[in-house]
């Protein structure tokens, strides 16, 4: 499932992306009423990935150092750039797992709630504080609804009221 939902999530122009004159990610933010989840996907290009954690760490990185460094790393990265908060909380998220498709990586995580959310903060700085132009289209899917938003740089937030 989060295969086949990434190439729905990553549907940015492949040939800006191939000729990199554009850093760009997806992200998806799905509330999942059956399993009362909210499912977090990231697709973001993987060597731009090792460029960023290299940057932030001043220390050589690469998914070629195997899973067990490479794994922690990632994660570290992302949670602390990305940070969701439901109802006014900050919301934990799990790893669920990662998964390479040719020159993009697929990041999954998810939150276990006991109720439906309401009010979702999404805090989006994935990429952005090492590529200045870099942008994420984040689409937040609920209750049947669906919100599409492009962050930058300049441009982190978003809030969304799930009843709206």
């Amino acid at each position: 499932m989060a295969a086949a939902l990434c190439y729905a999530v990553f549907g940015l122009s492949t040939g800006s992306l191939l000729a990199h004159k554009l850093y760009a990610g997806a992200s998806r933010i799905y509330w999942n009423e059956n399993t009362f989840t909210i499912e977090v996907e990231h697709a973001l290009l993987w060597h731009d990935v090792e460029t960023a954690i290299t940057t932030r760490r001043d220390e050589r990185f690469s998914f070629d150092l195997g899973e067990a460094v490479s794994v922690p790393l990632m994660k570290e990265y992302i949670l602390d750039r990305f940070i969701l908060e439901v109802d006014g909380k900050y919301q934990p998220l799990t790893w669920v797992g990662m998964v390479f498709t040719d020159d993009k990586i697929n990041v999954m995580f998810q939150a276990k709630l006991d109720t439906p959310p309401i009010r979702l903060l999404i805090l989006d700085g994935l990429m952005t504080d090492v590529f200045d132009k870099h942008q994420n289209e984040v689409t937040v899917e609920a209750n049947g609804k669906k919100w599409v938003h492009t962050l930058t740089r300049k441009d982190v937030e978003i809030k969304i009221d799930l009843l709206d």
